[in-house]
């Protein structure tokens, strides 16, 4: 195992051990910087019905086989698109899971984003998929973005916590600062609701000015 990879995993061990005692809005003080660019934010997809099951993995063109997002779920979504314009967040890349919950959820908050296998669920794989999946999340958080931009992630709980060691619920999102030497600083994670928060606090900022 190379240095830098090494210490990518001590780093992210280290600061997913504190994950449980972040909260929404306190510890937010990072969601400023995210106007300036040059983060990488890991959404979980929003809420899903869990009636529902995922019974043809093989064919993830068929939304009806799947786990769908919930009327919870949609509005979380556009909770959180509404959060990233209010607060000014510039977006460049938006990367999701080839299912559909996924999907939707970066569709119904951004209006946007490109399907990458590398960020899909790993059921019904083989191990050594699964082991080049995980691999490649973590890549991917530690990729800078392009200038001025941020980019975003939507993917499973399974493949975000094994890439990273940050457990989300649905609608969360983690935040990473990409360093040099392909390593990620891991500054806290944020719930729907919490976008709405912050966008409050802006706005109360503001009005005191």
């Amino acid at each position: 195992m190379r240095l830098p990879r090494l210490c990518f995993l001590i780093a992210l061990t280290m600061l997913s051990a504190c994950a449980s005692q972040r909260t929404t809005p306190q510890d937010t003080a990072w969601v400023s910087a995210l106007r300036s660019g040059g983060y990488v934010i890991l959404i979980r997809h929003a809420a899903t019905d869990w009636r529902e099951s995922d019974s043809n993995p093989a064919n993830l063109d068929l939304c009806a086989n799947q786990r769908n997002l919930s009327a919870q779920g949609r509005e979380q979504a556009a909770l959180i698109g509404e959060g990233f314009r209010a607060l000014h967040i510039p977006l460049g890349k938006i990367e999701t899971s080839e299912y559909c919950r996924c999907i939707d959820t970066a569709r119904i908050a951004f209006g946007y984003g490109t399907t990458n296998v590398d960020l899909t669920s790993v059921n019904g794989t083989d191990p050594v998929e699964a082991s080049r999946r995980v691999t490649k999340i973590r890549q991917m958080i530690s990729d800078t973005p392009n200038r001025g931009t941020n980019t975003v992630l939507v993917s499973h709980m399974a493949m975000i916590f094994q890439a990273t060691g940050v457990g989300l619920e649905e609608g969360e999102a983690a935040v990473f600062n990409p360093k040099d030497g392909g390593t990620a600083e891991y500054l806290g994670k944020i719930s729907p609701e919490g976008w709405r928060q912050e966008v409050s606090a802006l706005k109360s900022t503001t009005a005191k000015r």
